[in-house]
């Protein structure tokens, strides 16, 4: 599963927040869609995210693998 996140700058800290999950490694073109963001940044994400700049937000790709356990 890949979740996307998304963290601000500022001052008050407002951590990381939960924005979608994907059962598939998500193509640029959904991701476009879903942070409506520049090229830039959407490529950026497609690579994991993080910062580019000095922005006040920016996104994170996560690959979240099953580790489920079974009582």
């Amino acid at each position: 599963m890949w979740v996307v996140t998304t963290e601000y700058n500022d001052y008050n800290q407002h951590g990381e927040y939960f924005l979608a999950a994907f059962s598939k490694k998500p193509s640029f073109k959904q991701l476009k869609i879903l942070i409506q963001e520049n090229d830039v940044i959407v490529g950026k994400l497609t690579r994991g995210g993080g910062r580019h700049e000095v922005e006040f937000k920016w996104y994170n790709l996560i690959e979240v693998k099953d580790r489920s356990i079974i009582v």
